[in-house]
């Protein structure tokens, strides 16, 4: 887990898995990668897991690449202990229920077809990454 200095009055986090056996951005890792943001995990369902993003996040994003999974997220100090909390039982304690894996495995099938228009995709270079902003907090400090 990283804790990432900024020129705001948000924290910003990463935790990053590194394997091996991840692959490019086009196998399991990335499936991974996009059922952590909207699936269940630990012993939250779906719902309760998007509430808690919504609750404590101002900005999550998460990318695969050959090697690793990075999941990053933003938030203000008061959020820290909660935030921290999603974000680990988010990207390592997933349940992987049937209708979060099978909406998302459609979102990383499509991902895959368009990653033909992103420089150094063919090399593996580069990382296709799932990124979601709520502007409506971003001028909120409470």
């Amino acid at each position: 887990m990283h804790v990432v200095a900024n020129n705001s009055r948000y924290i910003s986090a990463a935790l990053v898995l590194k394997s091996s056996e991840i692959r490019a951005h086009d196998g399991l890792g990335h499936l991974l990668e996009h059922t952590s943001f909207v699936g269940a995990a630990g012993t939250f369902a779906a719902s309760e897991i998007k509430e808690m993003h919504q609750d404590c996040f101002q900005e999550t994003d998460a990318f695969t690449q050959p090697g690793m999974i990075q999941w990053r997220v933003s938030f203000l100090p008061k959020h820290l202990e909660q935030g921290l909390g999603v974000l680990a039982i988010t990207s390592l304690g997933q349940k992987f229920d049937v209708e979060t894996v099978a909406s998302e495995a459609r979102v990383c099938s499509r991902n895959s077809i368009s990653t033909s228009t992103i420089p150094g995709s063919a090399t593996g270079e580069s990382s296709v990454g799932l990124v979601r902003q709520r502007p409506s907090l971003r001028d909120r400090h409470d």
